[in-house]
């Protein structure tokens, strides 16, 4: 399309020098031979726009996508503002026709809205488990939509004096598009469900039907929550789930609500502006008329997801395959003649002795500009608009190391040449741009960072940098193994609270340790052999007795920061919970938090209570 508008805009712009070089001389003298060729036009401009859009395909960017209903965008409430500023140059003895070209800004705005939005497809979680994801739009998903645009134009003119004072004009041509920016910006919101269902062996699989088996799945929904606890609310528990890493929320909006998009393939298109016009001196007319404008933006978009993890959102506009914008408006403006036969480019330096007759110059120069100034004119300068040297053909060198700074990786840092530049400040060959260790030397192969004790591991990845150690343990010494605790062989329980608490309802609340704790190594949250007699033992107890929960609670010992810690601690306690999930237990019966480095059983200061403290418990409670 965009390739049969440009033949057609040639086709009819060579027709008009064409019909205007070949036509006969008239004998009476005409109006409009009377005025200059040259014309400079400004216009200011104002009215609706409307768009026609074909979006890519928004299911199949989903794996497994069911039960969508998605509704096509609208476009509404389009207005547009904008500038025309174009020069002109009229031929032939008549002046009646001519060639233009000038830039054109155009602002526009409007709304994009999808009246549904309802996804359900497969997905996987922060545990790597498969599990069903339903996103649905709370209400219509709208976005407020503002685009910028550069034009450039270039046309066939017309004019025709009809008396003393008016005159008709008009504009007919291409656009092509500088620069073309979509702003957009919603205040959306979306629900964000799961829906978990595990085969006999407990592991998570995707539940494929059309309507999910409530009796089997684990249901991380707002309707099945209502039902079983109507009274508390369904947001609280979705908040909690969404603390422990599953993408769920209720009403949660997009973490960026506004963005810019930009076309990175030119946009084209078709402009036609006929107007009235009133003379009020020889060189000066007033213009008022109409203007017609229609563009072609193509994003080439084959899939498209508009909402994915919570609080992630991709604007309606990038999923827009194709659209043709109508600008349909009025304009008023003003028309300046003037006619500089023997310097055209107005610089004082008439066209015979100008070296630059098309561009604005400096005497000095023999018409030619210098833009930055630096003595060395534009037709010669390599940086016509960057102040530089004449060694370097006018190009700068900022930091003054003898590289210019086309040239140059660093150029606001001195360097050498053999670096293209840039410094280098230990002195190991690697610039510091390169250097993740700027002032340690080190070698290419760790990125210029040292390995003091040679094991094989840069500092910066060595728990242990002046000790050689392995790589499975951070550069540290592979630590002597614990004695493994013997499982316990009986399904016994041990109380750790003597006093039963009394429950809201009345009814008394044990609460047990099973089995001897989980154990972890430093940094690892990996589950060992050596547990899984406690676990077995876990879910034998939450098998046989339907009233009972089993509540994880995952320690660190106190080396690291606090952050670290709780992170490492909660991972511990995923660990457990995930490994309980799969051997059978029921996920809704199960608890997990992480304490960190809260609570030691054993002082930190020592390797054997640091090993104690790295602990997982496991208790059981009856409700």
């Amino acid at each position: 399309m965009k390739s049969k508008v440009l033949i057609a805009a040639s086709l009819l712009i060579s027709w008009a020098l064409q019909a205007q070089e070949t036509a006969p001389q008239a004998r009476d003298v005409n109006p409009d031979s009377l005025i200059n060729r040259f014309c400079l036009d400004l216009n200011l401009m104002g009215g609706t726009q409307f768009q026609s859009i074909t979006m890519a395909s928004t299911t199949n960017g989903y794996h497994n996508s069911l039960n969508a209903n998605i509704s096509a965008p609208t476009y509404t409430m389009g207005t547009h503002f904008g500038a025309d500023m174009q020069a002109g140059f009229f031929l032939g003895q008549k002046r009646n026709w001519g060639i233009g070209a000038g830039l054109m800004f155009l602002s526009q705005s409007g709304t994009l809205t999808i009246d549904q939005y309802q996804i359900e497809y497969q997905s996987v979680d922060f545990k790597n488990d498969i599990f069903r994801q339903v996103i649905s739009a709370q209400g219509a998903v709208k976005e407020n939509i503002s685009t910028t645009s550069l034009q450039v134009p270039v046309v066939a003119k017309y004019r025709h004096q009809l008396n003393q004072h008016w005159g008709i004009a008009a504009d007919l041509g291409v656009l092509a598009s500088m620069l073309f920016r979509t702003h957009y910006s919603t205040s959306s919101a979306f629900n964000y469900e799961a829906i978990y269902q595990y085969n006999t062996s407990g592991k998570a699989v995707y539940d494929a039907s059309s309507v999910p088996d409530v009796a089997k799945d684990w249901m991380i929904t707002q309707s099945e929550y209502n039902k079983t606890d109507p009274q508390n609310g369904a947001a609280s528990h979705f908040a909690t789930l969404a603390a422990q890493g599953y993408n769920v929320g209720l009403g949660k909006g997009p973490r960026y609500t506004s963005g810019d998009v930009s076309y990175k393939k030119p946009v084209f298109g078709l402009v036609f502006k006929p107007t009235v016009t009133y003379k009020v001196t020889p060189g000066f007319y007033l213009d008022l008329g109409v203007n017609y404008l229609l563009q072609q933006t193509a994003n080439n978009a084959t899939n498209y997801n508009m909402v994915g993890k919570v609080g992630a959102y991709t604007t309606m506009v990038l999923g827009e395959k194709n659209m043709w914008q109508h600008t349909l408006g009025a304009n008023v403006g003003a028309r300046f003649y003037f006619n500089r036969r023997q310097d055209r480019d107005g610089d004082g330096v008439v066209d015979r002795n100008d070296k630059c007759p098309d561009l604005a110059g400096l005497r000095q120069f023999d018409g030619c500009p210098d833009t930055d100034h630096d003595g060395i004119t534009d037709n010669v300068d390599s940086c016509p608009r960057e102040f530089g040297l004449i060694q370097f053909n006018g190009c700068p060198d900022s930091d003054g190391d003898g590289v210019p700074d086309k040239a140059d990786r660093c150029p606001k840092q001195a360097g050498v040449a053999t670096l293209l530049g840039c410094p280098d400040a230990d002195g190991d060959g690697i610039p510091d741009i390169d250097d993740h260790c700027p002032l340690a030397a080190g070698p290419l192969q760790f990125a210029g960072c040292p390995d003091t004790d040679g094991d094989g591991i840069p500092d910066f990845e060595d728990n242990c940098p002046n000790i050689p150690g392995v790589k499975e343990y951070h550069g540290c010494p592979v630590p002597e193994q614990p004695v493994p605790q013997q499982p316990t062989k009986q399904k016994e329980v041990t109380i750790i609270e003597t006093k039963s608490p009394q429950t809201a309802t009345g009814n008394v609340k044990d609460l047990y340790e099973v089995g001897a704790p989980i154990l972890f190594d430093v940094n690892s949250f990996e589950i060992k052999e050596s547990s899984m007699a406690t676990l077995t033992l876990a879910v034998e107890e939450l098998k046989n007795e339907k009233t009972a929960h089993i509540r994880v609670d995952a320690y660190t010992d106190g080396t690291g920061s606090d952050e670290l810690n709780n992170a490492l601690s909660v991972k511990r306690a995923d660990a457990v919970k995930h490994r309980l999930v799969k051997m059978g237990a029921d996920p809704t019966r199960i608890t997990a938090k992480g304490h960190g480095k809260k609570d030691p059983v054993a002082p930190n200061n020592t390797a054997e209570g640091r090993e104690k403290n790295r602990r997982t418990i496991l208790s059981m409670e009856h409700r």
